[in-house]
C-alpha cells in the first residue's frame, strides 16, 4: 500500500475572525474531498486567524498514481483562489508488505469467542 501525503498553508488576507477563517478552510476541505475522494482536513494553525495548515491523504497501490493524485491535489488547491498558497510539503510513504496467502491463519480469534 502507497500513502501520498502533503501539508501546505493558506494565508487569508483581511480575515478577522476564526469564524470567517473556518469558513474559508471549509471550503477549500470540502471542495478537495468532493472532487478528489482525498482525506482533507485543517491539520495546523487552528487559533490563527489568518492562517490555515491544511493535510491531504491518499492511498493507491502504486507510487506513480499516489504522487500524481498528490500533485493534482496541490494544483487544485492552488487554483481555487481562497487564501495565498504556499509552503508545500510532500512524502509517498509505502506501508506494510502484501497480505497473507487466502486462508491463512492471521492470530486465534477463539479466545474472544468464548468470552476470554
Amino acid at each position: 500500500m502507497v500513502v501520498g501525503v502533503a501539508r501546505f498553508s493558506l494565508r487569508f488576507e483581511g480575515v478577522r475572525s476564526l469564524k470567517e477563517k473556518r469558513g474559508q478552510v471549509r471550503t477549500v476541505v470540502d471542495r478537495l474531498r468532493h472532487r478528489f475522494e482525498a482525506s482533507v482536513a485543517e491539520v495546523g494553525a487552528l487559533d490563527a486567524h489568518q492562517r490555515a495548515e491544511i493535510g491531504v491523504a491518499v492511498v493507491s497501490n502504486e507510487r506513480a498514481h499516489a504522487e500524481r493524485m498528490v500533485q493534482s491535489v496541490l494544483e487544485a488547491a492552488r487554483g481555487l483562489g481562497v487564501g495565498v498558497f504556499g509552503d508545500v510539503r510532500t512524502e509517498v510513504l509505502h506501508v506494510g508488505a502484501s497480505l497473507p496467502a487466502p486462508g491463512a491463519v492471521l492470530g486465534r480469534w477463539d479466545a474472544f469467542e468464548d468470552g476470554a
